[in-house]
């Protein structure tokens, strides 16, 4: 089986004899990410197969960028090349489960959704709360360190993971960190690898920090006439005492009318969510628009956006953020979303695909916000000839050449996601 590629350097599939079925194929139009299409896509089973792909890509100088669930695979900066879309999907194995140790050892590509099935029996979870856990592979919500309103009672990936297996640039199979808590050996290559956006290595396999499922959750989602009183209401939460395992608002501007709410989820045993929910009301001054046991974060993207930008700056100043976006944006562009992590200061908006025109306007304002609350604009979400000729992680950070000399020692090729990352990594 030949692929042939659009310039005249041609696949040699001979180093790919050993796939199976459906593992090696040509890549097709829903491979495409930010509207390149690799020539061919594989399905590695194995750390061998891992190594050999990259192998291939090493001997040939071709562009690779690994996907789990591919449910980000739309951040990020446009490949100076994309030859192997590189799947984890089939590598979904739990590996060892410790329920006393209160960790969890997995393949990287398998499901959080699957992996909270598995550990629900010992009454056990990974606390992350993506917007698609059932597409949500762990090895690419740790590749982007993810973190969502879970985060501010759990934090982010980089606080779960305790040790992983990667297969790096160079070839070099890496174990890095442990399989138990308290491991203070050696460097803390995991905390590198996660939140690396596959720049470094292929993640294969990771041991994870579990936490128990609590006997009750609630979330409580409270209204506001505007931002003034969401963020006299956040100052008085925060400064509680209350250990709220999330913290997030949201706002739809629909027809120039933004409606503000703040979502609050707590957890314990029945007694303690009883009490935490009635000091919320006193400290919000107002009974809850609604209730529910499971968390939903109201400040997740849009999925159907065609535009996504991530604003970040001071916890403190979230709200402002979204009130002066909100203002800046001219009052007559519909059907705009924004909402934040209150915990990290996170703050998106959505741009419907309805509302295309705003897109112009939108980053506009984004970006004069991001300037005078001195914090950094992000465009996670755009179309390729947006992207095209601009990085989309806003100015590089002091650590860029640190940076640099890093990406060289694990991959001096650059053949892992070639110019996706900051400052074109």
């Amino acid at each position: 089986m030949t692929l042939s590629r659009k310039t005249s350097m041609s696949m040699d599939t001979t180093a790919f004899a050993a796939l199976g079925p459906g593992q090696l194929r040509p890549g097709r139009a829903s491979d495409d990410i930010d509207g390149l299409t690799p020539d061919a896509v594989i399905t590695a089973r194995s750390v061998e197969q891992i190594a050999a792909a990259l192998g291939e890509a090493r001997a040939q100088g071709l562009g690779v960028i690994v996907t789990g669930g591919g449910t980000r695979a739309h951040i990020g900066n446009i490949a100076r090349s994309f030859d192997i879309r590189l799947s984890t999907t089939a590598l979904a194995s739990v590996m060892e489960s410790s329920p006393e140790d209160m960790t969890v050892t997995v393949e990287s590509g398998i499901t959080l959704a699957r992996l909270n099935r598995v550990l629900a029996k010992e009454g056990q979870r990974i606390p992350l709360d993506p917007p698609m856990p059932d597409s949500s592979s762990l090895g690419g919500l740790v590749a982007t360190n993810y973190g969502g309103g879970l985060r501010y009672g759990f934090g982010t990936c980089r606080d779960l993971v305790l040790g992983m297996r990667v297969v790096d640039g160079c070839l070099r199979e890496l174990e890095t960190g442990g399989r138990v808590v308290k491991n203070v050996a050696g460097y803390d290559l995991p905390r590198l690898f996660t939140g690396s956006w596959g720049t470094l290595g292929v993640i294969t396999e990771l041991t994870l920090r579990t936490y128990p499922v609590a006997e009750r959750r609630r979330t409580l989602l409270f209204d506001f006439a505007g931002p003034a009183d969401l963020e006299a209401a956040r100052a008085k939460v925060f400064h509680s005492d209350l250990p709220l395992v999330a913290f997030d608002f949201a706002t739809d501007l629909c027809d120039g009318q933004p409606s503000w709410t703040l979502a609050l989820h707590v957890e314990g045993t029945e007694e303690q969510v009883a009490c935490q929910s009635e000091r919320l009301c006193q400290l919000t001054g107002r009974e809850p628009l609604d209730s529910a046991e499971e968390w939903w974060s109201p400040a997740h993207a849009d999925a159907n956006a065609c535009v996504v930008l991530r604003l970040g700056v001071r916890p403190a100043a979230s709200v402002t953020a979204a009130a002066r976006l909100l203002k800046e944006i001219p009052s007559e562009l519909p059907n705009l979303a924004v909402g934040g992590h209150l915990g990290d200061g996170i703050v998106r908006v959505s741009v419907p695909e309805e509302s295309a025109a705003a897109e112009k306007p939108v980053m506009a304002a984004a970006s004069k916000v991001a300037a005078e609350l001195a914090g950094r604009l992000v465009i996670e979400t755009a179309s390729a000839s947006r992207k095209r000729g601009i990085d989309v992680w806003g100015e590089n950070p002091a650590s860029i050449e640190l940076m640099r000399q890093i990406k060289s020692r694990f991959d001096p090729d650059g053949i892992l996601a070639p110019g996706r990352f900051v400052g074109g990594l």
